[in-house]
């Protein structure tokens, strides 16, 4: 991926991929049954409003619902670049240990059957 830097096909392709990022917000708290809202802006945009889906009053609501969360609860999930890097290295770590024993079972296994 790389900066579009043709302002037309920049504002175009920011346009449908706005149309699709709020489509799939509403299709997953339609089907998921989450409340979920999106902010959108165009930075550089000479009338730069924010879009916000679904609006203004229920997209403060939930945000004001976030922040009313204890701490603990609100940062539970939340992952910046690092953190979310160590967690999937720890976790390919955990997978390749489970998949290097069963490798040495395999091999003590044919091993023995070489044996017999």
């Amino acid at each position: 991926m790389v900066y579009i830097t043709d302002d037309v096909t920049r504002r175009r392709t920011f346009a449908k991929r706005k149309r699709c990022l709020l489509k799939k917000v509403y299709e997953l708290s339609v089907l998921c049954g989450v409340p979920a809202c999106a902010v959108v802006t165009a930075p550089g945009e000479p009338n730069n409003q924010p879009e916000i889906w679904p609006s203004i009053f229920d997209a403060d609501n939930l945000i004001g619902r976030l922040r009313d969360l204890p701490a603990s609860a609100r940062d539970k999930h939340d992952l910046d670049q690092e953190r979310f890097l160590s967690k999937e290295v720890e976790r390919l770590k955990e997978q390749l240990g489970r998949l290097e024993k069963g490798n040495r079972e395999a091999e003590a296994k044919v091993a023995l059957m070489r044996c017999l």
